[in-house]
């Protein structure tokens, strides 16, 4: 049923956040706890999807360790991180990552869109030994796959893809980077 397989991608992505969490991510002072609130949020996404969590644990594991970064830099662009100017100058990955929000909000890709994108990045195939697993992620990435085609498809469909390469750059090139810039790890 696609209104079951739509809930289940999507159904943590109503996270309201209130208006003063919205000021502090504006504040270059708070990037840090805006980081770290925001990979927290992605993360509890990933868990809430009941595909994910009738999973192996170490293969949910694996899963979250391949793609926790891009899974951020996404989840970073929906919530808006702001990252300001001078604050961008000093570190590159910043520069990045700030361009990549930007392009992000001009896409206006929405929440559903958001969704379907860090599921496409978590249930990435080739990343577990098990073939069990292997063949249930392989299903899931197909699900996720006509979902966001059913919705978008033609060229909104072409321009999130479009993204990935983007994500897949910022968020593996310099993870140990945002590890350390961001996080406090």
């Amino acid at each position: 049923d696609k209104t079951a397989k739509e809930n289940e991608v999507t159904s943590s992505e109503e996270i309201p956040i209130t208006q003063t969490d919205s000021s502090r991510l504006k504040s270059t002072q708070n990037l840090y706890d805006s980081a770290s609130k925001i990979l927290f949020l992605a993360i509890r996404w990933a868990k809430s999807i009941p595909s994910f969590s009738q999973l192996a644990a170490l293969e949910q594991k694996k899963l979250l360790n391949n793609s926790w970064s891009e899974i951020f830099v996404i989840a970073a662009a929906q919530w808006g991180l702001s990252i300001e100017d001078d604050v961008a100058e000093n570190a590159q990955y910043l520069k990045q990552l700030q361009g990549f929000i930007k392009h992000f909000v001009q896409l206006k890709v929405d929440h559903f869109e958001s969704a379907c994108l860090k599921a496409l990045v978590l249930f990435r195939d080739g990343v577990t030994d098990d073939q069990t697993s292997s063949q249930q992620i392989l299903l899931l990435q197909n699900q996720t796959i006509l979902l966001i085609n059913e919705k978008c498809g033609g060229l909104r469909l072409g321009h999130l893809m479009l993204l990935l390469p983007q994500i897949k750059a910022i968020g593996h090139a310099e993870s140990l980077q945002v590890s350390s810039k961001l996080f406090k790890f």
